[in-house]
């Protein structure tokens, strides 16, 4: 009885490893195009613009633009040295020059908000930003996406943070 069990046991395995495991893949309908004499171009309402995500990404500081007129605007030379990541678990990962740190977030409809942050005090070299980084981050109140960068408005109109997910310095509307 005990040899029978085990017979039909590998005999059940082994057809089962006999059968397909192709998946059925639905028909897609072609993307629509216009035809220019002999060409054709997919139609520019059909491409999708870049996915933005606020949480995920790491996001460089680039510049800060003041709404005072007694403030200059700020373009960071080194941006790869300060930037943030938000985690989907409502945590941020901070860089801020020499100074690493962390915080919890929340956002929603457009605002973020940065909890107290807490970072590390080592000495960075002179003209570091890491300080004045921290500080305007910590006031971070709402948020918009433009034209592949992240704006963070900063609470009683103190201006904008400026970031990109490129850790080399871009192009800012002010240049």
């Amino acid at each position: 009885m005990k040899r029978l069990f085990v017979l039909i046991a590998v005999c059940t395995l082994m057809l089962t490893g006999c059968q397909s495991t192709e998946i059925p893949v639905e028909a897609t309908q072609p993307m629509p195009t216009v035809t220019t004499e002999g060409s054709q171009l997919p139609l520019l309402a059909d491409l999708q613009p870049e996915a933005f995500s606020l949480v995920g990404p790491v996001w460089y500081w680039q510049g800060f633009q003041s709404m005072s007129d007694a403030v200059d605007e700020t373009i960071v030379a080194y941006p790869g040295d300060y930037s943030f990541r938000l985690n989907p678990d409502g945590t941020a990962k901070i860089q801020a020059d020499c100074n690493s740190g962390f915080s919890n977030y929340t956002s929603g409809d457009g605002s973020l908000a940065f909890e107290a942050i807490a970072i590390t005090e080592m000495a960075c070299p002179q003209g570091s930003l890491g300080n004045e980084f921290v500080f305007n981050l910590s006031y971070a109140a709402t948020y918009v996406y433009e034209d592949g960068l992240l704006y963070l408005n900063l609470a009683m109109d103190a201006g904008d943070m400026i970031f990109s997910t490129s850790p080399e310095p871009v192009v800012l509307p002010f240049d």
